[in-house]
Order: C-alpha cells, then sequence, then structure tokens
C-alpha cells in the first residue's frame, strides 16, 4: 500500500506583448515494485526560461533540473541482465540531469506557398552522487562524480519544407550525439559507447480531393550505417533507408 503527495508549481510572466518567462518546480515519484525493499524513485524538477513571439518568429530558451534523491531502474534483457534478475528493480542512488533547451520556430509567406522552419537543440549533462555497485550491468561500480549512461549530451533537429493546398514538401535533419553504455567519466570514446548519428529524411503529401490525399516518406535518406547500442548480446546498427 503506497501513498504520495506529488505536487507542482507553474508561473509564467508577460513581460511585454513579445515575450514571457516561465518557471516551474515539480515532484517526481515512482513507486516501488511490488514486493521489494527498492525504495520509491523521487526527484525535485525545476525549469526556468524565456518565450518570444513576434512577426512569425517562435523562440523558445529553457534550461531544466532534475534533481532524483533516489534514482532507480528495472533490469531488463535488453540492458544485460542475468536471468535471475529479469524485471527486478534496483536503487541508483543521488543523480542529477541538467542541461538547456532551445527552439526556433519560423513560417514565411509567398503568395499561395508557405516555407515553415523549425529548430531545436538540447545540451544535456548528468552524474550520480552516489558510489555503488548494481546488479543490473548498464551500471555496475558507479563512483561519485560518473556520467548517467544513454543520456546524449547533444541533440539537434532542423526541419524545413513547402507547403501549398495541394501539396507539401519537407525535409528533415536530427543529430544524437554519443551515450556512454555504462556509467563513467573523461573522454567518452575511452569507454563503451554508441556512435553519433545524423539522418536525413524527406517527406511529401499530395491531396487528390478533400478527403482523399497521398504521401510518402523516405527515412534515413543517405543510409547512415553506426551502432546504436552494444546490448545486449553484441553490436546493433540502426535501421537502414527505407
Amino acid at each position: 500500500d503506497v501513498s504520495a503527495f506529488i505536487p507542482g508549481l507553474g508561473l509564467t510572466f508577460d513581460f511585454s506583448d513579445r515575450m514571457q518567462l516561465l518557471g516551474g518546480i515539480h515532484r517526481g515519484y515512482s513507486p516501488p515494485a511490488p514486493g521489494t525493499s527498492v525504495d520509491a524513485e523521487e526527484s525535485i524538477n525545476i525549469e526556468a526560461g524565456v518565450r518570444y513571439a513576434d512577426a512569425g518568429w517562435n523562440v523558445e530558451l529553457i534550461g531544466f533540473l532534475n534533481d532524483y534523491s533516489n534514482l532507480t531502474d528495472v533490469c531488463t534483457l535488453a540492458s544485460g541482465c542475468r536471468a535471475a534478475n529479469l524485471d527486478a528493480q534496483f536503487n541508483a542512488g543521488a543523480a542529477r540531469v541538467y542541461g538547456l533547451e532551445a527552439f526556433v520556430e519560423h513560417e514565411l509567406p509567398a503568395g499561395a506557398l508557405k516555407f515553415p522552419v523549425t529548430g531545436s537543440y538540447t545540451l544535456t549533462r548528468s552524474e550520480f552522487l552516489e558510489t555503488f555497485t548494481s546488479e543490473d550491468p548498464i551500471y555496475g561500480r558507479v563512483q561519485a562524480g560518473d556520467e548517467v549512461p544513454y543520456v546524449p549530451r547533444h541533440q539537434l533537429a532542423l526541419r524545413a519544407g513547402v507547403e501549398h493546398a495541394r501539396a507539401a514538401g519537407n525535409v528533415a535533419f536530427t543529430y544524437g550525439g554519443k551515450m556512454r553504455e555504462e556509467a563513467g567519466k573523461g573522454p567518452i570514446e575511452e569507454r563503451l559507447h554508441t556512435d553519433a548519428s545524423f539522418m536525413v529524411d524527406l517527406g511529401a503529401r499530395f491531396h487528390i480531393t478533400e478527403r482523399l490525399s497521398v504521401y510518402g516518406n523516405v527515412r534515413n535518406l543517405l543510409d547512415e550505417q553506426v551502432i546504436t547500442s552494444r546490448r545486449p548480446f553484441g553490436a546493433r546498427p540502426n535501421a537502414p533507408r527505407w
């Protein structure tokens, strides 16, 4: 029988007609698995930033902090756990995940055409605040100050398109940085890690009638080949061009 109080508070302030300040603080909570001695996962999550909107431009810049007093995880086959530990939940102690998000959006009209453009970037840092040993091989032996695995430091997405009442098309560029596959510190290249990836996608849509349209997509146009994980049974690639 578990109960928890999970409050949250969000505030916005219109600095002007174009600019808005925002902030929020929320408690994060995940109950422990039934029949275990594992503690609940608890955190304090804070964000603060600014939004700007004018003349078809929308811009956001937001900082965030997820401060875990106790981080937990569930041991899975995908993470390389032994059969005896499958579906078991483990404590991972105190940890912090923090960073900065930036977003920009603009739509340029040109007669019967519109040219929407969006872009986003996320910088994420993380660290464990305690030293411990976990039965989950993703964590293993952790020293205070180690970075949390499977958290990319850099993520970037850009999308540009052209739209008409009868048809539309777009191209998207997505970048994901390298990720640690085990807790650690120092140069990521010296430890188990995934590859950075750069993907290009295309999409198009044509409206035949008001009720019927056809569309097509090309994913991973450049047929980029990278390693997305080495767990549980060795290196695995991303999807090819399709």
